[in-house]
């Protein structure tokens, strides 16, 4: 059975303290039931070395990334925080709720958009993900998808950008990743970079259904729109 488990003393979550997780049947039942227990979660949950709980499972069957090598994802455990807060949100799916129906989770939409496209550029390469994306990947995404056109997330002026290093990271892991993120572009690099960064700007997609209740959209902050992106590099 899934757990409501307050943030108050999270690091992986520290700025959503008074908000709480739901956490999962499978992860309860493995112990997760304190602020510190999830904490170890998220962190294994978003580990991408061979031998952490993510890094290893995208390299198995699992997610079928046999060639990853633990770079492109950014806002990772970001937004595990973020959309387990979302998933605990009073709705008809949720008869006992970690929080009240109209909540809106600190983290930036901006944010969830980034995670969004990133997290489509690593299964669309083929040297990573030979298979693409499996069912297992797409359903992930879906769900963080569908909760951003219930328009769950922050677009305030003062939302939360990111948690612990990927704040200081401009979302990566590591900050290795970010400075070679940030390098200068060659000049004849520069009109893939632009034609890239141009498919990270929003476009609507209306038929998407959030795994979330209509009851969601009881506070005043319009849906945002949803990337779309090419199927191959």
């Amino acid at each position: 059975m899934s757990l409501c488990v307050p943030l108050t003393g999270s690091a992986m979550c520290s700025d959503f303290a008074g908000l709480s997780a739901l956490v999962p049947a499978q992860a309860v039942s493995a112990g997760v039931t304190t602020a510190a227990a999830l904490d170890a979660y998220i962190a294994s949950s978003s580990d991408p070395t061979p031998s952490g709980g993510f890094g290893g499972a995208m390299r198995s069957s699992v997610f079928g990334c046999t060639g990853w090598d633990g770079t492109g994802f950014r806002y990772y455990a970001s937004v595990l925080c973020a959309t387990m807060i979302a998933q605990g949100i009073a709705n008809v799916d949720t008869p006992t709720p970690c929080n009240p129906a109209g909540t809106v989770v600190p983290l930036c939409d901006a944010t969830i958009g980034k995670y969004i496209f990133a997290y489509q550029r690593v299964y669309q390469n083929t040297l990573f993900c030979p298979a693409g994306a499996n069912p297992t990947a797409q359903a992930l995404v879906n769900n963080v998808i569908g909760m951003r056109a219930a328009a769950v997330f922050s677009t305030d002026a003062t939302c939360v950008v990111a948690e612990g290093v990927e704040k200081s990271n401009c979302g990566f892991n590591t900050a290795a990743e970010a400075t070679n993120f940030a390098q200068p572009i060659p000049r004849m690099m520069r009109v893939v970079r632009v034609s890239l960064l141009s498919e990270e700007q929003p476009r609507r997609q209306p038929h998407l259904r959030p795994n979330l209740s209509p009851h969601l959209h009881q506070h005043n902050h319009p849906p945002q729109p949803v990337e779309e992106f090419p199927l191959q590099l």
